[in-house]
């Protein structure tokens, strides 16, 4: 029962909820400036994976929109399609403080050097990068600029939406081991973040 005077106020303006999930995904994978919006529960907080994820096709966007238009630009200047496309993985690698690349060469160590699974978790939380984690990177920013430069090569700016449609398609598909899989660590920032709602 609410005492006399006083109210739930609500959200502080309609939608607020899913901004304000959306400036928690872009403030959690990217390293824009996002400012606290008004009202904003934590905004410097750990997103809560129980509801955040809803709104992470749209920050894939955003945050692939500045890689988008350097590839459009650079290949509007004629750059070519492998420059212009290394540009744009570039771009990409800034906004987003190269978070992916970073745990895709953590994975292919602790993989690629580990024989058991205390090991591999181990090896994913060193800092440090070996062969595996090399390899791993060379191959992946060479797979996606080769990709990228076949695009505009055939199709010219339209590799700008595939770039922008891969981005958010890939995120969000990396919801799908969060969703269905407990976290590997007790202590880790998976199990800090929580779990997302499977609907």
């Amino acid at each position: 029962m609410v005492e006399r005077g006083v109210s739930d106020p609500g959200p502080p303006f309609p939608g607020a909820d899913l901004v304000y999930d959306l400036a928690a995904c872009l403030r959690f994978f990217t390293r824009l400036p996002i400012p606290p919006l008004p009202d904003e529960p934590a905004p410097y907080g750990a997103p809560d994976f129980r509801t955040a994820p809803r709104m992470l096709p749209v920050a894939a966007l955003l945050l692939a929109l500045p890689a988008a238009l350097v590839l459009v630009l650079a290949w509007e200047i004629r750059l070519g399609p492998f420059v212009a496309a290394s540009l744009a993985l570039a771009a990409l690698a800034l906004v987003t403080g190269a978070m992916h690349e970073d745990g895709l060469a953590d994975v292919a160590d602790g993989f690629g050097g580990g024989a058991s699974r205390e090991r591999c978790l181990e090896i994913m939380r060193d800092s440090r990068i070996g062969a595996f984690g090399g390899t791993a990177l060379f191959l992946g920013l060479a797979l996606r600029a080769a990709t990228l430069a076949t695009l505009l090569d055939r199709s010219g700016w339209l590799g700008a939406p595939a770039l922008l449609f891969a981005a958010s398609v890939s995120r969000s598909a990396a919801l799908i081991p969060i969703a269905w899989l407990a976290p590997a660590r007790p202590d880790g920032a998976g199990a800090a973040v929580g779990r997302p709602d499977r609907a």
